[in-house]
């Protein structure tokens, strides 16, 4: 038996051991099939390429997908073949040998045998092969690696390294290559040939000893190396080799030795560290440079004596570029005649100081110098001097390059002799002689020379015949007396005698007679000349008729104006563009409380309450703007009252605007009380309607109800309740109510006489008034909102029958209007009720009476029938609700909207397909889940789930984030409700489409309302800048009409110049338009053509001056190589016209600069700096906005478009545009653009 159990325990012991290994295998299997699945991704995923081979026959047992793409075989091509027997192994015998090589030592590595794709092409591959067991078989793996694009570079770095070494040798120049201490490794050619040494005697010495030193035959030199140009150069390049510092062509002489002669050299130095196989090299280059150094010399030479003459000579003498007209040098001499220093003239063109006059002819006579028609020119010119003075000069050109060269660029050498002082007296000359003639013959006035004596004529002008209707003819040779000129003969006698003692007679003002029989009124004025020989009185009459009348039916307006404006009802005020009170009449006076001295020191603001300013600054822009407004609005009377106004305001001028108000407080109260007795009385009569009809107390005390917080007139909030009293008449009982809540609702149903406001109304039955919650308000509950009461009792008899509780806003007025429309509601009410209770308790009655006998006859046959009725409904209840649940189960499940049952905890017990399509849970996930677990507790914090709302019946709707079993978050709409088993029913739909669609459409009228504006804004602008051309075209035209006979040529010129600048700012203003329109609807493009850079520059200021004045300074730098660029010549105008304009405008001294540069030929800089107010950094970012204008420039005009046309222009013109400003100091905008395009 002992055996037998000891055989028991061995056999368990076994058990257990075999149990073990097995689980150990099972273990070991495991790990295998893991590691053999990570190897599998390795040998997937590898980006090299990897073959398995059989290591006994070379057959590919196996490929990864990296070499299948790389060579473009199926994996049928390689599977089941030996290697050699694969296409792209071409070399079937070394392959071969390979494998046989591979199968002794285990380990092969070649990437000598480029392997070949589908399609013939090469690849060179590093190939690496392996044998390892596996299974107890040998297994061959090959690692194939793609090395095509290294092989490439290797083949590049050989090529540049023969290259580097075939230029080396070949150089003209003497080249070293040093080790990093200097010492010499090799020479080219040339440098042995120049130090008349073989190669090897040069190799392993210091470079810089290679040269010797004719002074000393010590290593080292002389030792002289402050002032001997051998050692020089020797310590130039031993310092270089020590520091290892780029020496860059250091000039020196060297004395070099050929044979035995010995002759000095110029050479420039050069030394640079370079890495040749990775090791540090020192590259020397030496350049001999002596021949031209001879030629340096001898031009030299020859420059200090043409400089001589140049500087010496007696005439200004310039030389310049006959294309662009840059002056390249010039002699003191031609300084001193346009006032400039020689370093500012060496910055400007010809054209910066020649007249605009005769710039043109000035160009025409260059490009004829240029294509030969002239070889030499001279012509007088005008130049302008640095203070603005015109001077004359005779300039003479010649060219200096010969008849048939045809250089890079043209030069011209200038000589002007100064001949101001010649001209200046021909001119004045000139002038004396016409001078006279031309203002006696074309002057408006009258003018006479006349006998002093006897007041006979001797000449006279047209203005006389214009003024006295006397031809020349008829008056010469008569005198004024025979002519009846002066209306009072004592008149002349006084001018006369006053003349002869030595006064001069200056626009007295006389009456004098026309041919015609009319009196002339005129300013008279004469003294005495010597004329031909003899004395004369010379007069002029100046015809102020006309302007005598006019003023006098002005001074007849005015007295009438006056007396309307002082005697009108209305308040009527004068104001200037800062809204001060420059004029007003009594009635202004008289409504606003103050004196008119008060007034007159007052403004707008001064009379207006804060809380209407924003309104009234509306009104003062709309009538600045548009020239007229009206409105309604509060101001402030002396006495502290505010008074409304009816005010019509109009422009005048700029300056000037005219308001009439009227005060219409009075007539608005009274319009106010109207509308509120008118719903007063509209109301009552509906309340009494609504009490003929047949329905309920209770349903007519809610329509009452509704009526009494819908009256406009009442400053009431649309919410309240109406108590009646109980039966027991000690307490009211909530019987209509409108949108009060839970709370109130509860707390109110039931209120005891005297307690809180309606219990107070109830026991006192007097009204009760309160604008907050104080202290009698004893109903009361957390999160109570501030508000106020009328708590109105509804008596008859002396008997409070119920209250009307109204609420109110807070700090709410208490109105007498209001109790006493109240009141009334009350008292109709109360007849209402009575009348309806005793209705009621009629019809009661007499229903009873009825009702007792038939009750009694019929309880038999009632109770009979009622026990059928109650087994059919029952049967039908239950098919009933089978029918309704299948239906209500099909409707959930195929609802749109994700639906969710939860029981009283919020755990799932019911869910729809759609709410595991939403939240990504199935339904028996869900089930195992509760409502909480869909929402993160950050969404939970902000937004709880609000079950006690849902308790008291409340249907809570809101929107939350949901987080999805993905761990996504999706917005959400849910509804929720408590359904009547206790259960809570959540609807949820996914708002994310519709929450995109809504920021879209958002967007979309954020976008409408910014084209809106931008379009108002436009018109805006537009029409104001409009205006101020056309207004100014306008008045000088009247202004010509009128007095245009009268005024001399220069008077004329000037208003002519004035509209021609007026008409030339319009133009502007309507290409600025054209363009903004053209570029808005796609047709803006750009003709490309050759433009001349300098006329162009020269043309655009010359027009800007036309615009803005000659007092403009313009400086225009051409700095710029390049003659001509291939560009739009429209858009390019454009672009400098509005850089400059803005310059002009933003700058009190009127000045900008303009610079022109190239950086070679692919680019044009042009520069635009002006030294004005600058452009806040605030603005900066909207510098290139339509109609932005920065915030410094009140009272400058302009468009707001002047950059917007720029930045589009040069965006078309494929440039760029950068900006610099500080506020204060000015700007600068950098244009740069293609020269071709």
């Amino acid at each position: 038996m002992q055996n037998k159990n000891e055989k028991l325990a061995s056999e368990r012991i076994i058990a257990r051991e075999n149990e073990k290994q097995f689980a150990e295998l099972v273990i070991i299997k495991k790990t295998l099939i893991a590691s053999e699945s990570r190897y599998r991704r390795l040998f997937e995923s590898a980006k090299d390429g990897i073959l398995i081979l059989d290591a006994e026959t070379g057959m590919i047992t196996d490929v990864n997908p990296f070499l299948i793409e790389l060579l473009g075989y199926t994996k049928e091509q390689f599977l089941e073949k030996e290697i050699w027997e694969i296409g792209f192994f071409k070399d079937i015998i070394a392959n071969r040998e390979k494998f046989l090589e591979l199968k002794q030592n285990k380990y092969v590595r070649y990437e000598n045998l480029p392997l070949e794709a589908v399609g013939g092409k090469k690849i060179n591959v590093e190939f690496v092969s392996n044998v390892y067991i596996e299974n107890h078989q040998k297994v061959i793996q090959c690692n194939i690696r793609d090395i095509t694009e290294r092989k490439k570079t290797e083949d590049e770095i050989i090529s540049q390294s023969n290259l580097l070494a075939a230029i080396f040798e070949s150089s003209p120049y003497i080249m070293f290559l040093a080790d990093s201490d200097g010492i010499v490794s090799k020479i080219n050619k040339s440098g042995a040939i120049f130090v008349d040494k073989i190669e090897t005697e040069i190799q392993n010495k210091l470079c810089g000893n290679v040269f010797s030193c004719i002074h000393s035959f010590e290593k080292f030199g002389c030792g002289k190396t402050s002032s001997c140009p051998d050692c020089i150069v020797r310590k130039s390049l031993n310092k270089s080799i020590r520091t290892g510092e780029s020496v860059i062509n250091a000039e020196g002489i060297m004395t070099c030795k050929a044979g035995n002669e010995e002759h000095k050299i110029n050479i420039l130095v050069s030394s640079n560290l370079i890495k040749l196989k990775d090791v540090n090299k020192i590259l020397i280059t030496i350049i001999d440079i002596t021949e031209r150094k001879l030629a340096e010399n001898a031009m030299q030479q020859s420059e200090e004596r043409f400089r001589a003459v140049f500087e010496q000579a007696g005439v200004g003498v310039a030389i310049l570029n006959t294309r662009t007209g840059q002056i390249v040098r010039v002699n003191q001499k031609y300084c001193d005649f346009v006032g400039y220093t020689m370093q500012e003239m060496l910055q400007k063109t010809f054209m910066d100081i020649t007249f605009h006059e005769d710039i043109q002819t000035n160009i025409n006579n260059n490009i004829q110098l240029i294509e030969g028609s002239n070889k030499l020119f001279s012509f007088e010119k005008r130049c302008v001097h640095k203070n603005g003075n015109i001077l004359w000069g005779i300039l003479t050109v010649s060219p200096l390059w010969k008849p048939d060269e045809k250089p890079q660029t043209y030069f011209h050498i200038a000589i002007v002799e100064n001949i101001t002082e010649r001209k200046l007296i021909e001119t004045t000359l000139r002038e004396s002689e016409a001078k006279f003639s031309l203002a006696f013959k074309t002057s408006p006035y009258a003018i006479t020379i006349t006998e002093p004596k006897t007041g006979k004529i001797v000449e006279v002008n047209n203005g006389f015949f214009a003024i006295a209707g006397y031809s020349p003819e008829e008056a010469i040779g008569k005198s004024t007396i025979e002519l009846n000129l002066w209306n009072n003969e004592e008149d002349r006698n006084s001018v006369v005698r006053d003349l002869q003692n030595n006064e001069i007679i200056n626009n007295r003002e006389y009456c004098f007679n026309a041919k015609s029989g009319k009196l002339v009124y005129g300013l008279f004025s004469a003294q005495f000349i010597q004329y031909k020989n003899n004395t004369y009185i010379i007069s002029s009459i100046n015809d102020i008729t006309e302007r005598r009348q006019a003023e006098e039916s002005l001074r007849e307006s005015e007295e009438k104006f006056r007396s309307y404006i002082e005697n009108a009802p209305d308040g009527i005020f004068v104001v200037n563009e800062n809204g001060k009170y420059i004029e007003v009449n009594k009635a202004a006076c008289q409504i606003t409380g103050y004196s008119e001295d008060e007034l007159l020191n007052m403004t707008i603001i001064d009379i207006i309450p804060h809380e209407s300013l924003e309104e009234a600054g509306n009104n003062f822009s709309n009538v600045v703007n548009t020239g007229r407004s009206f409105g309604e609005f509060y101001y402030k009377h002396k006495n502290g009252t505010n008074r409304l106004w009816a005010k019509e305001a109009v422009k005048v001028s700029d300056a000037r605007f005219l308001c009439f108000v009227k005060d219409i407080t009075e007539r608005k109260q009274c319009e106010v009380l109207a509308e509120a007795n008118y719903s007063i009385q509209t109301t009552l009569n509906a309340i009494l309607r609504l009490s003929i009809e047949d329905i309920p107390l209770i349903e007519l005390l809610k329509q009452t109800f509704d009526l009494i917080i819908n009256i406009p007139s009442l400053n009431i909030e649309s919410k309240g309740c109406i108590f009646l009293v109980n039966e027991t008449n000690d307490s009211l009982k909530m019987v209509v109510e409108k949108n009060l809540g839970e709370h109130i609702k509860q707390a109110c149903e039931l209120i005891p006489f005297g307690f809180c406001h309606c219990g107070r109304a109830a026991s006192t039955q007097e009204i009760q008034f309160s604008s907050c919650i104080d202290e009698i308000h004893e109903i009361s509950y957390e999160g109570i909102h501030d508000h106020g009461h009328y708590c109105t009792p509804i008596v008859y008899m002396n008997k409070t029958l119920g209250v009307i509780n109204v609420y109110l806003k807070p700090d709410h007025v208490k109105n007498k209007t209001e109790i006493e429309f109240l009141f009334a509601i009350a008292n109709t009410l109360a007849g209402i009720i009575v009348r309806k209770n005793n209705e009621t308790e009629l019809r009661e009655t007499l229903e009873n009476l009825e009702n007792i006998v038939s009750i009694r006859t019929k309880d038999v046959e009632i109770k009979n029938r009622q026990l059928l009725d109650e087994i059919e409904e029952r049967i039908e209840i239950e098919e009933g609700l089978a029918l309704s649940e299948e239906k209500y189960r099909t409707l959930i499940e195929l609802a749109v909207d994700a639906i969710l049952i939860g029981d009283t905890k919020g755990n799932f017990i019911n869910a729809n397909r759609a709410a595991s399509v939403l939240t990504g849970y199935e339904s028996e996930e869900l089930f195992n889940m509760n409502m909480m677990n869909l929402f993160s507790k950050e969404v939970l914090i902000v937004n709880p789930l609000r079950y006690h709302f849902l308790n008291q019946g409340e249907i809570i709707v809101t929107e939350r984030m949901l987080t999805q079993k993905s761990g996504m978050l999706i917005s959400i709409e849910m509804k929720t409700r408590r359904m009547p088993d206790g259960n809570y029913q959540t609807f949820m739909r996914d708002m994310t489409v519709r929450n995109k669609l809504e920021e879209s459409i958002r967007d979309s009228l954020e976008k409408e309302k910014e084209l809106n504006l931008l379009k108002t804004r436009f018109i805006s602008v537009i029409s104001h800048e409009f205006r101020t051309p056309l207004a100014g075209i306008s008045g000088s035209v009247q202004l010509l009409e009128k007095h245009g006979n009268k005024w001399n040529d220069a008077k004329k010129t000037e208003y002519y110049k004035r509209i021609y600048s007026s008409i030339q700012y319009a133009n502007v203003l309507l290409d600025d338009v054209s363009i903004i329109g053209k570029d808005d609807s796609g047709q803006l493009s750009a003709k490309i053509q050759a433009v001349n850079i300098n006329m162009l520059c020269t043309e655009v200021i010359y027009d800007l001056k036309a615009i803005h004045g000659e007092l403009t300074k313009i400086e225009l730098q051409n700095n710029c190589l390049l003659e001509e660029i291939n560009t739009d010549k429209s858009h390019l105008r454009h672009i400098l016209n509005n850089l400059i304009s803005n310059g002009i405008k933003y700058s009190d001294k009127k000045t900008v600069d303009l610079i022109v540069e190239s950086d070679g030929s692919a680019n044009i800089k042009f520069i635009v700096q002006d030294y004005g107010i600058g452009i806040p950094a605030i603005d900066q970012k909207h510098l290139f906005e339509p109609f932005h204008r920065a915030s410094n420039v009140e009272g400058i005009k302009g468009t707001g478009l002047g950059l917007t046309i720029v930045k589009r222009c040069v965006d078309l013109l494929k440039g760029t545009i950068e900006i610099e400003s500080v506020e204060g100091k000015g700007t600068r905008v950098m244009v740069v653009l293609p020269t071709k395009i």
